[in-house]
């Protein structure tokens, strides 16, 4: 199928160079050159439809991410702030109630009555102490900022309140009411007097102290979460909306790079013919660059352009020994 050009500056190229040199090109022309165009049609609008949710999906994987930090930075910051409200409480309702035993020494029933009420706050601080003890110790606590220091405190005043309560359980145990008398009541309020003016009492009541100034400043940390909260909820659509865009413009490359993966070879094979007719040159070939269907019409196209050169060198040979003759 080789032939010579003649009165052109267009060079042939047969299939066998064509495709050579478009294995050159990258990977990606190598595929698309060897589909047929419904698959290349298929395949471009799959690619840009894939590139599209891949963006979306992407975005939302990283808003999301920051949202939840977040977020979870905020529910630390309530949990942290409820369980000093109740630590806190227990301290304040204990002592309280230790307080009002001096003047209810007089009546027993009624002073019984109030240690009932001690016994169910000092649950609440053994319940709750431990908690915020645990509670420090997790990941979420060390990796976030802490205005408060809450680990001072517990430091600060380890095992106060375990001793506190221990002493007063003996005191209550160690006074005894039965029978009442005046002596015993007198007893009874001295001791109880002491003990609430002990330096150990006065440390207990430091614990509620140092936890009001603890406590503003979760508050303090709960505000910051929540402003960091607000702001990852506006960066999660700004990323979800330039993923977006950015997947769309990619698939509009995408699209345009498969129209004229599609149409290019078509545009060669046309300018070639239009060329034929209007030249009456027949030594001009299409370029093969693709195995599609265009490549098929491109290499029927330049055999029929050399049967039809080499009909035309028969006659023109005929016509010259008949004019011989």
């Amino acid at each position: 199928m080789a032939s010579q050009t003649q009165g052109s500056d267009f060079v042939p190229v047969s299939g066998d160079i064509a495709v050579g040199q478009s294995s050159r090109r990258g990977w990606f022309i190598r595929v698309t050159n060897g589909l047929s165009i419904g698959n290349k049609i298929k395949c471009g609008y799959a690619l840009a439809l894939s590139v599209g949710i891949l963006g979306t999906t992407i975005g939302l994987i990283f808003g999301d991410y920051y949202q939840g930090q977040a977020l979870q930075q905020q529910q630390n910051a309530f949990k942290e702030i409820n369980l000093l409200h109740r630590l806190q409480t227990g301290i304040l309702q204990t002592r309280t109630h230790q307080q009002q035993l001096i003047p209810l020494a007089a009546t027993p029933d009624l002073y019984r009555e109030e240690y009932q009420h001690i016994i169910v706050h000092i649950a609440k601080i053994e319940r709750f102490l431990p908690e915020i003890q645990a509670y420090i110790k997790t990941a979420d606590y060390a990796k976030e900022k802490h205005y408060e220091n809450i680990p001072l405190l517990l430091k600060t005043y380890d095992g106060v309140s375990e001793a506190y309560i221990q002493q007063l359980q003996e005191l209550f145990k160690q006074i005894d009411l039965s029978p009442l008398t005046d002596n015993k009541i007198a007893i009874a309020q001295q001791k109880l007097l002491k003990f609430t003016n002990s330096e150990l009492a006065l440390k207990f009541d430091g614990i509620s102290d140092e936890l009001v100034t603890i406590i503003n400043a979760s508050y303090d940390d709960l505000k910051a979460a929540t402003t960091t909260l607000k702001t990852a909820a506006q960066m999660r659509i700004q990323i979800m909306a330039a993923s977006i865009l950015l997947s769309v413009m990619i698939a509009t490359l995408l699209a345009l790079f498969t129209s004229r993966t599609i149409t290019y070879p078509v545009e060669m094979l046309t300018n070639v013919a239009q060329r034929v007719t209007k030249e009456s040159n027949f030594d001009l070939q299409a370029p093969v660059i693709t195995t599609d269907e265009i490549g098929i019409l491109a290499t029927a196209f330049n055999q029929v352009l050399h049967r039809v050169k080499c009909l035309l060198e028969e006659q023109q040979a005929a016509a010259f020994r008949q004019q011989q003759m």
